[in-house]
């Protein structure tokens, strides 16, 4: 019977695999319940979060294109160096702190 057959598998495969991975297909493909693993992995010490996993699984990660995180990145350098300049000012009155523009 075709059916009755048992898959053998590469071993090696396995150890290939990140646990992300291994947990995915547990959850996915054997359909072992979420709850199961979830404690196995806490009375086993593992750190590892069983609903990341399928949330990482079924969800695409929300990314923004590279000029604008670029953009959003200079603009928080500028803030924050323009906020601790200010700081620096109320702090020390006494003290001239010259202005440096290095984060644009």
């Amino acid at each position: 019977d075709v059916s009755a057959e048992i898959k053998v598998g590469n071993p090696f495969i396995l150890l290939q695999q990140s646990p992300s991975q291994l947990l995915s297909q547990l959850v996915f493909e054997r359909q072992v319940h979420p709850d199961r693993l979830s404690s196995l992995l806490a009375k086993e010490g593992l750190n590892l979060n069983v609903q990341q996993v399928i949330v990482n699984s079924c969800c695409e990660p929300l990314s923004l294109c590279s000029a604008r995180q670029n953009s959003q990145a200079k603009s928080l350098l500028t803030n924050i160096s323009n906020l601790i300049h200010q700081c620096a000012c109320h702090c020390l009155p006494d003290v001239e702190i010259p202005v440096h523009n290095s984060a644009v």
